[in-house]
């Protein structure tokens, strides 16, 4: 079964970066901007995985991840974040997967995200 992840980031350049590597693994990607266009996107799209950077535009991280959590089928939530620090416990409480650096935890998350969804081509 082929998943449908939903990648919200403001920075079209991040966007298509992850887009490009998560197709070329056989995922369907759909991607947002901002939290307003990822709200429109999870009302109408089965979408499996979201994955969103920590600071969005427009309505921030946390109320798009209660929209998530309130969903009839919730989707597993993945913040991407440049920030270093670890207090991240409240994003955790509310429901988030995991939390990878950008640029460091990228692999690590792609080893998460094949573990737990894994693609039959």
């Amino acid at each position: 079964m082929i998943r449908k992840i939903l990648i919200v980031d403001e920075d079209k350049d991040v966007r298509c970066i992850i887009s490009d590597v998560l197709k070329h693994r056989g995922y369907t990607i759909i991607a947002a901007s901002n939290s307003k266009e990822a709200i429109v996107i999870l009302k109408k799209e089965r979408i499996d995985i979201v994955i969103s950077d920590l600071r969005i535009p427009i309505i921030n991280e946390l109320k798009l991840l209660n929209f998530v959590r309130i969903m009839n089928r919730k989707p597993l939530f993945y913040f991407l974040t440049c920030e270093s620090h670890d207090n991240f416990t409240e994003y955790y409480q509310q429901g988030v997967k995991n939390i990878f650096q950008k640029q460091l935890g990228f692999s690590d998350f792609m080893t998460e995200l094949e573990k737990e969804f894994p693609i039959n081509n």
